[in-house]
């Protein structure tokens, strides 16, 4: 499929939604960019992302995960959010647990 480029005094969104035919060319963009990712299950890792492939598993440098869970507990009946961070060096990071990834703007 080919794609044309819009002109010079186009907004900005108009000539990139021109380059990008398919929804794996925005992931492309972030290569070697900090990255934002909300996993299924109440995680959260920020990390600069080394590489992709076409399932959207990730390899990740630099990580820091985020983990948020809640705790019933029966005798107060109170429920209590949880909050856990770890870090790691390199993450790998499956494709079918992922649901959103961004540019990391904190």
């Amino acid at each position: 499929m080919a794609t044309t480029m819009a002109p010079s005094n186009a907004p900005a969104s108009t000539s990139l939604t021109a380059v990008l035919n398919k929804p794996i060319e925005l992931v492309r963009l972030l290569l070697d960019e900090r990255v934002h990712a909300k996993m299924a299950g109440g995680r959260e890792i920020y990390g600069k992302l080394h590489a992709f492939d076409q399932h959207m598993n990730l390899v990740l440098e630099d990580v820091e995960e985020i983990v948020t869970s809640l705790e019933y507990d029966a005798a107060t009946k109170q429920v209590a959010e949880r909050t856990e961070t770890h870090r790691y060096e390199m993450l790998f990071v499956r494709g079918d647990v992922l649901v959103v990834i961004c540019a990391d703007n904190r």
